[in-house]
């Protein structure tokens, strides 16, 4: 359990950096505060999404390949990539219904629900490549 908390930090660290920079590039005026306040932000937002869901869906979806037998190491990544994908995705579209209720808004499809999407996938094979370099997969 200790590896996915530092897989969960070491995660948040690497998807903040990267979305604070996807954000510095595309400032028109770049100071330094440009890059240090969003990655903050990234981060702090992004923390509790890696806890409270990077997590336990980490576990779920390690029983979920344990439970099956794969012939080569290929097949066993792409099926964990796949299933990191999809359960990044919904965890991003129920973040996002989460975010609409509180702000008595639907927002049944737009660009808005979409990037949401596209961050929890990103974040999510993140976390489970970093997995895979520090080795918190069993299998």
């Amino acid at each position: 359990m200790i590896k996915k908390v530092i897989i969960a930090l070491l995660s948040t660290v690497i998807f903040s950096v990267l979305l604070g920079g996807i954000n510095y590039i595309t400032m028109s005026d770049k100071t330094i505060e440009g890059l240090w306040g969003p990655m903050f932000f990234f981060g702090l937002y992004s923390l509790p999404g890696f806890f409270f869901l990077g997590i336990p869906l980490s576990v779920l979806i390690e029983k979920i390949t344990y439970q099956k037998s794969f012939k080569s190491n290929v097949s066993l990544y792409f099926t964990k990539f796949v299933l990191y994908f999809v359960t990044g995705a919904i965890a991003a579209f129920v973040f996002m219904m989460i975010l609409a209720i509180a702000e008595s808004e639907i927002y049944l499809i737009g660009q808005e629900l979409v990037s949401y999407m596209m961050y929890g996938v990103i974040a999510s094979l993140i976390y489970y490549h970093i997995s895979l370099i520090i080795g918190g997969n069993k299998k």
